[in-house]
């Protein structure tokens, strides 16, 4: 399965599926389209995502605050979840509460059917897109 990184807070809010669509300020990802993705939470935690998120959504804003933030050291390192990535392609401003950000004229990976790894997955993570393989359940012996 193809992956991506995304620096903490960003992959929780993924996870949460408060921020329903990815950005980027290039195309590059436009090969996921139609993909089922993993997003991993990278260790690095983005100092100016509460202020961002705040003008976009209040409530997103205090879940980083009392959750996410105080939880960063379990979170950091591992796949949070896995999404289908419907549509691809260049943002408005429009677009900006889904995406949690500025969306104009940034570049957009449209995210449904979030489905959480539970619990969260340690992973070795990437720049760009990378391949994750998901962990086999062991089963019962036979008898």
């Amino acid at each position: 399965m193809k992956a991506i990184t995304l620096w903490l807070p960003w992959a929780s809010l993924v996870a949460l599926k408060l921020k329903p669509i990815e950005t980027r300020t290039h195309e590059r990802f436009a090969c996921l389209q139609s993909e089922r993705i993993a997003i991993h939470a990278g260790k690095r935690w983005d100092d100016d995502a509460l202020r961002i998120v705040r003008k976009y959504d209040t409530v997103a804003a205090e879940i980083i605050k009392k959750y996410i933030k105080p939880n960063r050291d379990f979170l950091a390192g591992k796949i949070l979840c896995t999404a289908f990535v419907y549509r691809v392609g260049w943002l408005t401003r429009e677009h900006s509460r889904d995406a949690l950000i500025n969306a104009r004229g940034r570049y957009g990976l449209f995210l449904r059917d979030i489905t959480k790894t539970s619990p969260p997955v340690p992973a070795v993570g990437r720049q760009g897109i990378w391949n994750w393989f998901p962990p086999v359940e062991k089963r019962g012996r036979r008898k």
